[in-house]
């Protein structure tokens, strides 16, 4: 065992004492960092010595995944060659049990770390607009190097996905995210932090800020960056001419310093995931069970303090009602469904995720003029909520 899988188990230690002590335990909740780039562009190497990410932060990769399993079932990883549908079959199950992994974190509002390209751009900003409409802060870093680096890095590692694929993905990148700055365009948004607009070109030795061998002089000057491989021939911008160590180790700085102001205070900025978590911490107080480890809890601790005519505290309510979205649902109900008329079939109500069939049984009730409130709810009509938006989200 080498120093840093040391490390990553000791954090992993730490991470199930903290998920054993409660919410109040978790360093950074409700933090979601992206650091963005092609394959070779070094994403885990400036991640821990140039940014210094805490390690408290948890990968949700496929791709590390992927380096576990697939020896154990005989799979090469090099994606081009040898069973590539078994291949296929197999990274699918692992895509679905990070996801899952995904969602169990975040019910944790643990802080997420996700090691990806991104050059899906449309994918990547729903999943970030996602986390802060669940109370995340999200921070993104970009990264980047030329095309034919990512190609030739690709074949020299022991996890591959071929020279054409790996090409695809960089140029994407490089039109996207580089030319057209999809991210950048990101900040001011909600819950949004772009650490670094100009993706850090990662083309300089750290330790003396030469350029690495590994590149050549003339990037710095060639006013066009050939883009390889398609149908027809392509090129952007260079957005390596000019650069310099000054400027990259200034992105660095600046970026790095943006981080930490990002970290410093334990509460999110999000002011859903500040409720969010000081409702947690409340329920953890209470002592009741083990509540308090999971965003999920609060329906639990609303069911007990219903049966023990325990009055729920603001604080709860207010939380309830962010997740659910009780009373918008109640009152878009109340204006499709007449208040003196019991519907006997679902009704199709307009909600911010667009039409949605509610089951008649449940619109008499919210439907109605003098709808009990979330401090009125029996345990049965919550868990009829709670079983609807589960079915409906």
């Amino acid at each position: 065992m080498n120093i840093d899988d040391l490390r990553k188990l000791i954090q992993e230690v730490k991470l199930q004492e903290a998920l054993q002590s409660g919410i109040k335990q978790v360093e950074h909740p409700f933090k979601a960092f992206f650091i963005l780039g092609p394959a070779g562009s070094g994403k885990t190497f400036i991640k821990d010595a140039a940014l210094k990410l805490p390690n408290s932060f948890v990968s949700v990769n496929t791709d590390e995944a992927i380096e576990k399993v697939f020896p154990k079932f005989g799979l090469t990883l090099k994606f081009a060659e040898g069973d590539v549908e078994k291949k296929q079959e197999v990274r699918k199950l692992l895509q679905q049990a990070v996801s899952d992994k995904t969602k169990r974190k975040i019910n944790q509002a643990l802080p997420i770390l996700f090691d990806t390209t991104g050059e899906n751009t449309d994918k990547m900003k729903t999943i970030m607009r996602s986390l802060v409409d669940i109370g995340y802060d999200v921070g993104v870093f970009m990264i980047n190097v030329p095309p034919d680096f990512s190609v030739e890095a690709d074949q020299n590692r022991s996890r591959t996905v071929g020279a054409d694929l790996t090409r695809q993905i960089s140029n994407n990148y490089q039109k996207e995210i580089v030319d057209q700055g999809a991210y950048a365009q990101m900040q001011g948004e909600r819950g949004i932090t772009i650490l670094n607009p100009n993706p850090y070109p990662n083309i300089f030795d750290l330790r003396d800020g030469s350029l690495r061998p590994e590149f050549d002089q003339s990037m710095l000057s060639d006013d066009r960056l050939e883009l390889k491989g398609g149908e027809e021939p392509e090129s952007i911008r260079n957005p390596f001419k000019g650069a310099s160590w000054e400027k990259a180790k200034g992105i660095l700085e600046d970026s790095r310093e943006k981080l930490q102001s990002w970290l410093s205070d334990r509460d999110p900025q999000n002011a859903t995931g500040k409720e969010i978590l000081k409702a947690l911490e409340y329920v953890q107080d209470q002592g009741v069970a083990d509540y308090g480890d999971q965003i999920t809890d609060l329906v639990q601790y609303a069911i007990w303090a219903d049966e023990n005519e325990k009055e729920l505290p603001k604080s709860v309510q207010n939380v309830l009602q962010i997740i659910f979205d009780i009373e918008a649902f109640q009152e878009k109900v109340a204006g499709a469904v007449p208040s003196d008329k019991f519907p006997t079939s679902p009704q199709t109500v307009k909600t911010a995720k667009g039409d949605v069939e509610v089951p008649p049984e449940l619109l008499p009730r919210f439907g109605q003029k003098g709808a009990p409130t979330i401090q009125q709810l029996t345990r049965e009509q919550l868990m009829e909520i709670i079983n609807w938006v589960r079915n409906n989200s």
